[in-house]
């Protein structure tokens, strides 16, 4: 007799919704220098609600990439991260938004091309694990 026949599932249980495999997910750093008044020109309030606009985002502690804040890193549908930092002006937050609502797919854009950097291997294994 198969032993699953006889188990019973709990109704109850409670799902966390987990990304889906094709979806383009974002972190945005706002830990100890992004998102702060060392750029001053910056709107962050407004360039985190575009990002959440335009992909399942989570907002995050320091990322460990101070040297390069506003740090954001993308999470294509491949599960592919791109990380982007120094992006500090509406015009690399308006490409970067049009970028994940087209699929984040190769090439970068133009605007944003000067901005993707490889980041340091500890850096790279806390951005996997708070993307999923």
């Amino acid at each position: 007799m198969d032993a699953t026949a006889n188990s019973v599932m709990p109704t109850d249980v409670r799902v966390r919704r987990r990304r889906e495999p094709s979806e383009v997910s974002a972190l945005v750093c706002r830990g100890c220098c992004c998102g702060t008044a060392k750029h001053p020109g910056t709107d962050h309030e407004a360039q985190t609600a575009a990002v959440r606009a335009a992909c399942r985002t989570r907002v995050v502690g320091c990322l460990g990439e101070c040297s390069r804040s506003n740090v954001i890193v993308v999470r294509r549908a491949s599960g592919d991260r791109v990380w982007l930092g120094h992006v500090v002006t509406a015009t690399s937050t308006a490409a970067l938004c049009s970028w994940i609502a087209a699929g984040a797919s190769d090439p970068l854009p133009r605007e944003l091309a000067g901005l993707e950097f490889q980041p340091q291997g500890p850096n790279d294994r806390l951005a996997r694990r708070e993307l999923g």
